[in-house]
This record gives structure tokens, sequence and C-alpha cells, in this order.
């Protein structure tokens, strides 16, 4: 891109959350619905033609599917383009709720990336680091109860 052509805020912000969750661009489409295309000129901010490339924002609708997805919260999506007045304002509501419910092929696709998430996550520890982890866990809310209570 030339210094004329700049990433829109809301793609660096994407980009950013993005690359700091550690969710791949496969798992983001499962979870979401969205293409992996579609994610890619998304983060990146930019569509190619005509064997250039121009600066494109992102949809409110993709904005929103992949704000959510990566918890961005709508704070933070003000403070990188405050221009952005709707996709802000979708994300702050909640749902309506049948549009909250996923159909059982994005549930399963939804269940199937987490669930790739979590193997990941916990691959890096080994079975003595997470009985260690669990342990410290319990006793710290044995503490709490027991602080509570008193």
């Amino acid at each position: 891109m030339t210094d004329k052509q700049t990433v829109p805020p809301e793609s660096k912000l994407l980009k950013k959350v993005q690359a700091l969750s550690g969710i791949p661009v496969p798992e983001l489409a499962e979870a979401t619905g969205l293409s992996k295309a579609t994610i890619h000129s998304a983060i990146q901010g930019v569509r190619y033609k005509t064997g250039g490339s121009v600066p494109a924002p992102p949809s409110d609708k993709t904005l929103v599917k992949l704000a959510r997805a990566l918890s961005i919260t709508p704070d933070q999506l003000h403070e990188a383009s405050p221009n952005r007045a709707r996709a802000i304002h979708e994300l702050s509501e909640e749902p309506a709720l049948e549009k909250s419910l996923p159909s059982d092929e994005e549930s399963q696709a939804a269940a199937a990336a987490h669930l790739r998430l979590a193997r990941r996550v916990l691959s890096t520890f080994t079975d003595q680091e997470l009985r260690d982890e669990i342990a410290r866990r319990e006793a710290e809310r044995n503490e709490r109860e027991a602080s509570a209570s008193s």
C-alpha cells in the first residue's frame, strides 16, 4: 500500500487482538461463520482489485462478529475507531434471542474451535503442572470460603 492508503484503525485493532489471542483464522472462521477470506480482508484492512490493494474497512456485520469472537469491548472499538457508531452500538447490545441461537452447524463448528483451542492451551502443560494448578485453585477457594464464613 502507498502512504496515502492507510490500514483502517478497526483493522489494526482486529489484527492486534487476533495476534495476542493466538486464535488462528480458520478457528475464527468456524466460530463466526465468516469465510477465511473475509476475515483476512478485515484484519488486513485491504482488498485487492485490478492488481493493487485498496483500503477496505470491514463491514459492520463482519466487525461485530469478529469483535465478539475476540472479546473486543465496545470501548476498545470506540477508542480505535469512533466513527463506527453503528458497529459499536451493535456490539454494546446483547444479540436478540433468535439471533443468538446458532444453528446446529454453527454450534458444532464453534464447539470444535473451542475444543482445539483448549487442547492447544492444555498441551503446553504437563499433567503434574495441571494437577498442581487445580490444587492451588482449590486451596484458594477453600481459604476464601473459610474467611467468608468467619
